[in-house]
């Protein structure tokens, strides 16, 4: 190719404009470009049972009918929780139930299948809380949504939901009453 000043007038004007505009896109416009998004801080996750002690206690609700967790033994792996289920303030059942959870675990169904943990915010008995929802799977009885904290008693439960449709079924939800951890109630 000649040396551009060899080149007719119209031919180097054109030439000129093309490498004009070509360094001004390789440049994006000589425009400072934005700075990439800052990543979201995540809370480090720690599983509830982690730290449960013998004596906490934690309370959730359904209409009428309420959980009673009561750690009653903690060793290095795993601790044993009693249940005792109330319907109308009865104590139902043939008395409390024992269950051995791994500290690693949330207390759930022995047939639940965890999907994903992601950072949430529930609100609960008037109060928001940071947590994670935990995405469940069973075979027997679909998928659940557990919101938990490790701000709060035994396994951190906050709320538990069904799934319908892929939304939680607010109107069948079991919801944290109580606990020792926090110190909160509903009832204060």
């Amino acid at each position: 190719m000649p040396p551009l000043t060899a080149l007719p007038c119209p031919v180097r004007s054109l030439v000129a404009l093309v490498l004009t505009l070509a360094a001004a896109a390789a440049c994006g416009g000589c425009r400072p470009r934005a700075a990439p998004p800052v990543p979201v801080k995540m809370a480090a996750f720690v599983p509830p049972l982690f730290d449960a002690q013998i004596g906490e206690t934690l309370v959730t609700r359904r209409g009428t009918q309420e959980w009673h967790y009561t750690v009653v033994s903690a060793g290095d792996v795993e601790v044993v929780v009693e249940v005792v289920v109330y319907d109308g303030g009865v104590p139902q059942g043939r008395g409390p139930q024992r269950f051995a959870w791994h500290r690693n675990n949330f207390g759930l169904p022995d047939n639940a299948v965890v999907e994903r943990v992601e950072p949430a915010r529930v609100d609960v008995g008037g109060t928001t809380w940071d947590c994670w929802l935990v995405h469940v799977t069973t075979r027997t009885s679909g998928r659940y949504y557990y919101w938990i904290s490790d701000d709060v008693g035994v396994n951190g439960i906050l709320k538990i939901a069904q799934s319908e449709g892929g939304v939680p079924d607010e109107a069948y939800a079991i919801t944290w009453q109580s606990d020792s951890l926090s110190g909160r109630s509903l009832s204060d």
